[in-house]
């Protein structure tokens, strides 16, 4: 069996997202949180009509809805406090160990 090393050139692709920005990605959030409540308000729905409780659906959606609301704007909050305002996502990049798009000085800060 012969022993091959890999070559030494380094792979990377980058593609920027902006994070906080970008509509698609707001509206995205949105919708998968939408539809995560959706469906759990849809389970409940089905236990509780079986049940007969059907009362208690209506308070129960609310309160999910509410959820669904608070992660959203906790999201939105994250991602404007927590992130650069200039920055992007670097999908797919792959550099010696760093993480992707991280330099030496970031890829120390991120890591402590």
């Amino acid at each position: 069996m012969t022993d091959k090393k890999p070559p030494d050139a380094e792979l990377s692709w980058e593609i920027g997202i902006p994070l906080l920005t970008n509509p698609r990605m707001l509206k995205t959030f949105a919708l998968v949180t939408a539809l995560a409540m959706a469906v759990v308000v849809l389970l409940l729905a089905v236990v509780l009509g079986s049940q007969g409780d059907w009362n208690d659906i209506a308070p129960i959606a609310g309160v999910f809805a509410l959820v669904g609301v608070g992660l959203y704007v906790l999201f939105l909050l994250v991602m404007g406090l927590a992130a650069d305002p200039r920055a992007v996502l670097h999908a797919g990049e792959l550099r010696r160990g760093r993480g992707a798009g991280a330099g030496p000085k970031r890829h120390e800060r991120l890591t402590r």
